[in-house]
């Protein structure tokens, strides 16, 4: 059951991530179609949401990928200590990309609704620059 419960929160990390990629794209290009349209929407809060939504994507599969590697340390290492050591620290790697990618899933939505009231500055785009991104 822990790991059907682990599998669904991976899955739902990057299908909530990777759809509002999809979505913001899909209505940017629509809002890029009227110029009207233009006036109310704060491009760059919307391409900070992106990029938001990118750190989870990415974060996402690296969780999976963590969520790997901890159950193959756990079942096929010889080592019992050492793969409870690998396997546990992948286990918490694994928790804190989940975490990571659930987070910037919220500052991404949080940014793309802010795209909407005029002249709106970022409200989390500091964290987008500390990151260099």
């Amino acid at each position: 059951a822990v790991i059907d419960f682990a599998t669904l929160s991976i899955k739902s990390l990057l299908l909530f991530n990777g759809g509002a990629i999809i979505a913001l794209l899909t209505f940017y290009g629509n809002v890029l179609s009227k110029s009207d349209s233009m006036k109310v929407i704060s491009t760059d809060n919307l391409s900070n949401a992106i990029r938001f939504y990118i750190i989870g994507v990415g974060a996402g599969l690296l969780c999976s990928m963590s969520a790997y590697f901890s159950q193959v340390l756990f079942s096929e290492l010889n080592d019992e200590r050492k793969a409870v050591c690998w396997g546990n620290f992948f286990r918490g790697l694994g928790i804190l990309l989940g975490l990571i990618s659930f987070i910037a899933f919220m500052l991404g939505s949080l940014e793309a609704a802010s795209a909407f009231h005029q002249n709106a500055p970022s409200r989390f785009g500091f964290i987008l620059r500390f990151l260099g991104l």
